[in-house]
Order: structure tokens, then C-alpha cells, then sequence
């Protein structure tokens, strides 16, 4: 991979077709950390140097951090105690100072902690609902460039009774305002997803009926100013999730859906695509196994521009596993590789020793924590080529924003293999994301980006 400059020059650009051969190997010596299950792995540049770090809890452990040394070593700093072994937690910038700050929330205690920018967290005695078992997700939900909070849950220990839904929205003073928006029951899983190609948060969420003890979905719309309706034409069937995972998986611009759970009490692996609209239709007779206790993750593991799948799971009965699936095009799967099989897991896929591909760490039961490094050997073939010249700056950038020096197609990746944007133009507008490393893809070539004031 290219590191990009205030000048590209780009004599003969070639469109690229990738060899396919997505390997894993289980990391030698492994990197030093929580041996644990369950729980969150959460990744992102902490500390502002550039490298994935991450903070990691799992189910009777308390959230550790580790800050990277760029090699994909890990150093502990402890900042967190005192929780139970449900905690729920989330990373996300949201006080607009652009670091990642941390909500941790357990059916003991919430807090939000507010990052310093290296990496240090303190919090200022406020947070959010207690829960005892739910999640959080993190975006803008009304479109000021601010980041707000999903939160749900139950409030009761060991119990699915007293369900929430709320979003809190940020007020930008470091405070957040109550929305409560509806709720579920136990086994609630929900993920932000844009619908309909309109560029805000819409949400799916799935779980129990609190009328009928059935399987349930609910669909909500965004009008864009974070006020939610009920979205009624989705397609989707009614699941008790356990994993979801949102992504462009073939390629046509809008968000599609894997879920991984449980459908009239039958463990269930379902790939939905998105028509464009909102509406969804189920992928037939994928390879994807059918498991409950998962966690999945859609991510370009052979950095041929397009998704491809990880699926970690059990089904009752039958051993743990974990497969990655190339993405062949077309909406059509294969499985490329496997790794150690995992009960009541979780992962995180970034780049984590900074060779421009996207590592896999796992944590769960049978194995507790394991950090696989990627060694896919990406082979090019020249299909086309031709004569260009393109000149990009400021980079690095003070504000996020590039320019280019005449409109191309372009898209933008987090290091975690997840689109931010794309557009076709000549300015390219990150001001919205916080410092580090990004990844655009332009005229079939790829280039690191720098937000760093």
C-alpha cells in the first residue's frame, strides 16, 4: 500500500482484479492480553499516533486498555474497576474534540469517560441508564455533526422485566437529553442502518415481543433529524439475534444486513439484501452456517474492495467454530479459511501491526483471547491500464478535509475495512471523523490519508 503525499503521480493506473487467497495465522509470540470471554473487544486509535488500539472486557473482568506500539504489541493501562461482569460498553467521540471517549454502564453503575486525547480517561460523575443486559450504539442520529447515543437494555438483575429504548441526544455541552423511543425484551440486539440511501441512522431491532413472547423485529426510520417512526415494508423476518453486522457486501451502495440468532427457537444464519429502498430480500443457499451464540464481522480481509465475511459460533451439539468466507461478487461466498471455534464470543478486525491488512482478535470460552495476524498474499493482474496524474493536499490534513486536483470516484475506509464515504468530486470531506489513518480508494489504487492537527 501507498502512503500518500501531497503529490500522487500515477504513470500507468491499473484496474485490479485480486488473487484469492485469504490466510490467517495465529499471531507468535501472541500479544499480551485479558484472557477472557464474552464481553467487548473495542478498537480505534486512542492515543492519536496513528495505530488501532484497543479496549477489551469480558465477562468477570474489568475494561483494560491497550495502546499499541505500531507492531501489534500491546501495553495494559488499567483505568477502570469496581463494575459487575455485565458491563456494556462503547467507543465514540462525544464531546467533538476528536478522540474517542468511552461509556461503560453495568446494573451497579454508568459513566461516561471523557478522553484526553493520549489515551487517558476520567470521568465527571455523569452517565447513563443502568442496565443489565442490552448494548449502545454510537452516531449522529439528527445531523449536527455531533455523535448521540442508542441506548437498551433491562434495569433489573438477572431478569428480563423494565425494559428501555432511548436515545440520548447530545447537546454538545457535554450533556445528552432523554428520548425514550420504545423497547423489546430480553436478548434486545439492535444496530444502526441506513435504510434508504439518505445518509442518516435508521435502526433495526430485534428480541422478544413484550405481548407475545415471540420473536420480534422493529424497523425505525430516521427523518433525518432524530426523530424515528416505525418503518413497515423491511422484509426482514423476526429473529432473537445474537451478532449483527451492517455493510455494503455487494457493492451497489447501500447497507445490507447479517444476522446470526435464533427463529422459532432454531439457531439461524440470514445475509439480507438491501434493494436500495429499504426493503430487503434474504440471500439463498449462502455457505454461512446456521449458529446462535456468534459474532460476526463483514470486513475486506484480501483488500480487493469488497466485503467479506467472518462468522465465530456454535451451534448446541456441535463443536465451536470460526470461518472467513471470500467474497467472491455477485453475492456469491466461499469459505477461504478458518480459525479456532469460539462459544459466547466476540472479535475485532482492524489492522493491527500496521501492514495494511485487516488482523482478526477473538475472545471466548473455549479459548479465551487469540490474535490472528492476516497473511493473504494479494496478487494483482493488469486488466486495463492507463496514462493519469492526480495531485492531492493537504496531507497530512489539520481539518480532514483533501483535495483533489480534478473530480474522480473515490471512497474512504476506516482501517477497520468499514465505508465512511464516497462520492465523485474533487474534494474529499473527513472533517467529521476523528484523528488518525484512513484509507481511499481512487482510479483502483488505495492510500493512506492523515487527519492529524
Amino acid at each position: 500500500m501507498k502512503i500518500l503525499g501531497a503529490l500522487i503521480s500515477i504513470v500507468t493506473i491499473s484496474s485490479l482484479g485480486m488473487a484469492q487467497n485469504i490466510s490467517f495465522s495465529l499471531a507468535d509470540p501472541q500479544p499480551t492480553l485479558q484472557e477472557t470471554y464474552g464481553g467487548y473487544l473495542l478498537s480505534g486509535d486512542l492515543d492519536g499516533d496513528g495505530d488501532i488500539d484497543l479496549i477489551q472486557d469480558g465477562i468477570g473482568t474489568d475494561p483494560e486498555v491497550f495502546l499499541n506500539d505500531g507492531s501489534g504489541m500491546f501495553t495494559s493501562n488499567r483505568q477502570f474497576g469496581g463494575y459487575f461482569t455485565s458491563e456494556i460498553i462503547a467507543l465514540g467521540d462525544l464531546d467533538d474534540d476528536d478522540d474517542l471517549d468511552l461509556v461503560i454502564v453495568a446494573a451497579n453503575q454508568s459513566f461516561v469517560y471523557w478522553n484526553d486525547g493520549d489515551g487517558n480517561y476520567s470521568d465527571d460523575g455523569w452517565g447513563f441508564q443502568f442496565a443489565d443486559q442490552g448494548g449502545i450504539q454510537i452516531g449522529d442520529v439528527n445531523g449536527d455533526s455531533i455523535n448521540d447515543v442508542l441506548q437498551y437494555g433491562v434495569t433489573s438483575v438477572g431478569k428480563d422485566d423494565n425494559p428501555f429504548m432511548i436515545i440520548w441526544m447530545n447537546n454538545g455541552n457535554g450533556g445528552f437529553i432523554r428520548n425514550d423511543l420504545g423497547n423489546l425484551r430480553e436478548l434486545n440486539t439492535m444496530a444502526f442502518i441506513d435504510l434508504e440511501g439518505d445518509h442518516d441512522l435508521d435502526i433495526v431491532s430485534f428480541g422478544r415481543s413484550t405481548l407475545s413472547n415471540a420473536d420480534s423485529i422493529i424497523v425505525y426510520e430516521n427523518d433525518g433529524n432524530g426523530q424515528f417512526s416505525i418503518f413497515e415494508n423491511s422484509g426482514i423476518s423476526a429473529f432473537r439475534a445474537y451478532a449483527l453486522s451492517v455493510g455494503d457486501i455487494d457493492n451497489d451502495n447501500d447497507d445490507d444486513l447479517l444476522i446470526t440468532g435464533q427463529q422459532n427457537g432454531v439457531s439461524t444464519t440470514s445475509l439480507y439484501i438491501n434493494d436500495g429502498s429499504g426493503h430487503f430480500n434474504e440471500l439463498l443457499n449462502t455457505p454461512f452456517p446456521n449458529v446462535f451464540s456468534s459474532s460476526t464481522a463483514l470486513a475486506d480481509f484480501d483488500n480487493d474492495n469488497d466485503l467479506d465475511v467472518l462468522i465465530i459460533g456454535a451451534v448446541g451439539g456441535v463443536p465451536e467454530f470460526s470461518f472467513i468466507y471470500e467474497n467472491l461478487g455477485n453475492n456469491l461466498f466461499e469459505v477461504a479459511d478458518s480459525i479456532k471455534g469460539e462459544y459466547i464470543p466476540t472479535n475485532a478486525v482492524a489492522d493491527f501491526n500496521g501492514d495494511d491488512k485487516l488482523d482478526i482478535i477473538t475472545q471466548g470460552i473455549v479459548n479465551k483471547t487469540n490474535v490472528y495476524w492476516n497473511e493473504t498474499q494479494v496478487i494483482t493482474r493488469v486488466e486495463e491500464e492507463y496514462t493519469s496524474a492526480l495531485s492531492l493536499f493537504p496531507n497530512p490534513s489539520a481539518n480532514g478535509v483533501f483535495r483533489l486536483s480534478e473530480s474522480r470516484g473515490w471512497k474512504v475506509y476506516s482501517l477497520n475495512g468499514i465505508e465512511l464515504n464516497s462520492d465523485m468530486s474533487s474534494v474529499v470531506d473527513l472533517s467529521r471523523e476523528v484523528d488518525g489513518v484512513y484509507l481511499l480508494q481512487v482510479d483502483g489504487e488505495v492510500y493512506k490519508l492523515l487527519i492529524k492537527e
